[in-house]
């Protein structure tokens, strides 16, 4: 039995990584049929019930006993006591501790060790001595908070680093050059399309209510040289439920089920999909406006919309209703929701419906703790007597209503400046909470969930896309002491891989890593539209963004009467289906965040396999040689028992 449980079930995982058949020390330690050929084979289970004789008491037999006569009696039938003990025994919390201490415990489950897709070229220039090294550095000084004082061993370590970063950075380039050349995005299918399709239907539906004709008046420019600032004021309502964020167990092995027929009916049955509360039909939104003298009233879906325009190439296409009203003599600015997009790559598409099933995975209901309605923070009452603030049926979406001030926000200008910023704006920002999560400390944390799918998992991990980042930033930037938690998901398995903790600075990081910019540039677009609409009459208008308007969006307003620069919705929308583009394109990876497997084994993300000791090769020849001479594998292991 002692052999028995000292068997290894897990797989080497080394086999996998280093693209090994099979360990000889593993071949000789396990397996059957070569000790069986070699006449050493032992049998595990021989004399075992030997092994379990001080498990079974008298005590232990008289209760079970005792238990088969009471159920033979309720149901006056004759019950054998041994159909009992199994239920008995097994039960772990009852095991004695010398049976519990028996159950073998193998390594940990790390996903996405996977083989290569490809053979590399070559091995690192760096040892693995050095890669454990390098990463300890990069997991220590690239986490999202503010890391501990480094100890003088961590300082030294990361002196090594730097002065192998022009190295590491040389491999890094090659090694995502050949993921580049290798990439197939042909390989990758569409998830739940049929959700994707409904969720669009629906939206398209909508589009009835909008008029059809529009005059183009003037265009927004994307850029100033100004310097915006955010500044929060107060969270003046918050109305909803707010699920529990519940993170599955850490190394097991976790797949989400994007076919569970749970998603459609708590996010695409058909009162969800009616229930479309579009910021300028909220009437929270409009009453808050009119008691904070707000200038601009926007959801996060508007906002991670304009986020969208930090690339330079300005290659994004969309359309956001905006609507002009007046309130006590002041202009009143509402930015809705985008209207529906015409066509998504696979990647855009698959990620969007992956919100749903993320949160179908890892949210739950707790609404013992998470109620929040009708909680208000404003120092006066609104009049209810005209319009009521809060709508009164039950409400299972959470939003929070947030005021904001766009602007200089108090900061000191100087007086010979062209661009001065000459006045400050007040936002009304409608978000919403993803989840609550309960934090070490005791309290409960706001969350935000955020899909990322990975399609090179065995290659790396992706790196966030720049306008991924920018909607994460603007989101976090417009929702006070909220998280992101972004969830790394391989797509083709839908095997969860690991989280990760962001705030607006180490998205800002991020974005200044990657992309060289920065989240603030998403804020002048805001500003612009703003000083743009101040003056404007009340009106129906619709902001547009195509490739050739470059820098700028166009601003039209509804008419009757369509001229040469007019638009038409109808023409805009000529079909009633959402097209899939088909080229794919490949994503670079992170060459900062590690994967669980690179974690596992010490290695640096985006480089090769660690170079062996300088006699690894010939030692490797050697062996080979003496195994075809005398075929003694023992002695083969004994002399190499050091080679890594």
């Amino acid at each position: 039995m002692e052999a028995f449980t000292k068997i290894d079930w897990h797989p080497s995982l080394n086999d996998i990584i280093d693209d090994e058949f099979i360990n000889i020390d593993r071949l000789e330690r396990e397996s059957v049929m070569y000790n069986t050929i070699r006449g050493s084979y032992k049998d595990p289970f021989k004399n075992i019930h030997e092994d379990n004789y001080d498990l079974v008491t008298d005590e232990h037999i008289n209760c079970v006993m005792k238990q088969a006569k009471d159920i033979a009696t309720k149901s006056k039938t004759p019950v054998a006591a041994s159909t009992l003990i199994p239920d008995t025994v097994i039960n772990s919390s009852e095991r004695p501790d010398c049976l519990q201490s028996q159950c073998p415990k193998g390594p940990p489950y790390i996903p996405g060790v996977w083989k290569k897709p490809f053979k590399f070229p070559r091995l690192s220039s760096l040892t693995a001595e050095q890669h454990a090294l390098c990463l300890r550095v990069i997991l220590k000084f690239s986490r999202s908070e503010i890391p501990a004082a480094p100890t003088k061993q961590e300082m030294n370590e990361l002196q090594t680093y730097m002065s192998l970063k022009n190295v590491i950075a040389k491999e890094q380039e090659e090694y995502l050059e050949l993921a580049k050349n290798h990439w197939d995005g042909s390989k990758i299918k569409i998830v739940r399309e049929d959700l994707i399709n409904l969720k669009w239907r629906e939206k398209y539906k909508l589009l009835q209510n909008f008029h059809k004709t529009y005059d183009e008046i003037k265009t927004i420019a994307f850029n100033s040289e100004q310097t915006i600032l955010v500044n929060f004021i107060s969270t003046v309502l918050e109305v909803g439920r707010i699920p529990k964020l519940k993170l599955p167990i850490a190394h097991n092995r976790n797949r989400v089920n994007p076919k569970n027929s749970l998603i459609r009916k708590k996010y695409f049955s058909n009162d969800e999909l009616k229930r479309e509360n579009y910021v300028y039909q909220d009437i929270n939104c409009k009453n808050l406006a009119k008691e904070h003298n707000v200038d601009l009233v926007i959801s996060t879906s508007g906002l991670k919309c304009l986020a969208t325009n930090l690339n330079s190439n300005y290659n994004n296409t969309w359309i956001l209703p905006v609507y002009i009203e007046e309130y006590n003599s002041k202009t009143v600015i509402f930015i809705d929701k985008p209207l529906p997009s015409m066509a998504k790559n696979i990647m855009e598409k698959n990620t969007w419906v992956y919100k749903y099933i993320i949160k179908n995975y890892l949210l739950r209901n707790n609404p013992e703790q998470t109620i929040i309605e009708n909680v208000e923070n404003t120092d006066s009452e609104v009049d209810e007597s005209a319009s009521p603030v809060i709508m009164k049926e039950k409400i299972e979406r959470n939003h929070q209503y947030n005021l904001f001030t766009i602007g200089a926000c108090g900061e000191s200008q100087n007086e010979l400046m062209k661009n001065k910023i000459k006045k400050d704006y007040k936002i009304l920002v409608r978000t919403k909470i993803d989840a609550i999560e309960e934090l070490e400390n005791g309290m409960m944390g706001c969350v935000k969930l955020i899909p990322k799918l990975e399609h090179q998992t065995a290659l790396g991990t992706e790196a966030v896309t720049l306008d991924e980042a920018a909607k994460q930033w603007i989101t976090l930037t417009f929702t006070p002491n909220a998280y992101v938690i972004r969830v790394r998901i391989d797509q083709p398995t839908s095997e969860y891989l690991q989280i990760e903790k962001r705030t607006t600075s180490s998205i800002n990081n991020e974005l200044n890593r990657l992309y060289n910019t920065k989240g603030e540039n998403t804020l002048l677009f805001i500003y612009n539209i703003i000083e743009s609409m101040k003056e404007m009459s009340p009106g129906r208008y619709l902001l547009r963004h195509t490739p050739r308007n470059g820098a700028f969006a166009s601003l039209y307003l509804e008419t009757d009467s369509p001229g040469k620069q007019s638009i038409n919705l109808d023409n805009i929308y000529c079909e009633d289906q959402f097209r899939t583009i088909p080229n794919t394109p490949w994503i670079t990876l992170d060459k900062m965040t590690p994967t669980p497997a690179s974690k596992f084994f010490m290695r640096m993300p985006v480089m090769f396999y660690p170079s062996k000791s300088v006699n690894s090769n010939s030692t490797k020849r050697t062996r080979r040689k003496r195994k075809k001479q005398s075929g003694s594998l023992n002695k083969l292991n004994s002399e190499n028992s050091n080679q890594v």
